[in-house]
């Protein structure tokens, strides 16, 4: 599931708790926020405001998943790239004569898209074209 919340951009989205005897697991209820943050060394990561990403989540659980909502277990924070325009990267390396190709960016959403970015990366390597109408996600659109 995902909701956008206009309080604090981006969308909050979740995966089910499911049965622990058929799925394994810890029985617990995964929330995130995914929204376009800003740039940040790896060495701050641990200086982030983790008590007010605290309170961002309590809130959005109360309001949209009040049933939902009970003891925190645990927080972490997912560092993550994105493209200026939050679009993936997928294109030739320039000068390589199409013997390099680059696919970039998908860091936080894009498993959801293995099929066919495998289908597209598999066309570019095999026959050295773009089967797809993908000139969005080319390199020099920045």
């Amino acid at each position: 599931w995902m909701i956008s919340d206009h309080n604090y951009g981006g969308v909050f989205y979740g995966f089910p708790i499911l049965p622990m005897k058929d799925f394994g697991g810890n029985g617990l209820l995964k929330v995130a926020h995914h929204y376009s943050g800003y740039e940040i060394e790896p060495s701050e990561l641990n200086k982030l405001d983790t008590d007010a990403e605290t309170e961002k989540m309590k809130t959005f659980l109360k309001k949209y998943l009040p049933d939902a909502y009970g003891n925190i277990e645990f927080m972490s924070t997912c560092m993550y790239t994105n493209s200026k325009d939050d679009h993936f990267i997928i294109d030739f390396l320039p000068e390589s004569n199409n013997q390099v190709i680059i696919a970039t960016g998908f860091s936080g959403h894009g498993f959801k898209f293995v099929p066919v970015i495998g289908e597209i990366l598999s066309n570019m390597a095999i026959s050295g074209r773009k089967e797809r109408s993908i000139e969005f996600l080319r390199l020099d659109r920045f």
